[in-house]
């Protein structure tokens, strides 16, 4: 997972490394991003009962929220001037929401709140089409190697 966390970074244009580590999350957490250390943890169980495609899935989430806190690091430090410029419309939503994240809670009031948050929502999207793309190239290179294999 620590290269498919490279390969987003590389994507996404995030400078700092991200580093993968598995640890035993709280019941219902498959994984976390963790700005402060630019650290994803994968949660133990994930790693040994899930498909690779929720792995997988987990792991560009993840990235997906460190490019999120690279969006408002850059919106926090541009001027005044800039900062009502519509391209940081999404990163000031970002940074209100991470601000007073809903970390989902124990109810299923607190879920919803964790689940519609615009960090969540986008997170996912980005996440479901990596998978997707991941799984179109590895599609496309198994079929050519069969290709090669046949002539």
């Amino acid at each position: 997972m620590q290269v498919v966390a490279n390969i987003e970074r590389r994507y996404l244009g995030i400078f700092d490394a991200l580093v993968v580590k598995t640890d035993v999350l709280e019941e219902g957490t498959v994984a976390t991003y963790e700005d402060a250390t630019n650290r994803i943890t994968i949660d133990i169980g994930h790693l040994e009962e899930d498909s690779p495609e929720e792995i997988l899935n987990s792991v560009a989430h993840e990235c997906y929220h460190a490019y999120q806190h690279v969006l408002v690091d850059l919106y926090l430090d541009s001027s005044e001037e800039y900062r009502s410029l519509q391209v940081f419309n999404t990163a000031r939503e970002y940074l209100d929401e991470y601000s007073d994240y809903a970390d989902g809670g124990s109810t299923e009031q607190e879920f919803m709140e964790y689940y519609f948050q615009t960090v969540e929502i986008t997170a996912r999207a980005y996440a479901d089409d990596a998978v997707g793309e991941y799984f179109t190239r590895i599609d496309a290179y198994l079929a050519a190697s069969d290709n090669e294999e046949t002539e």
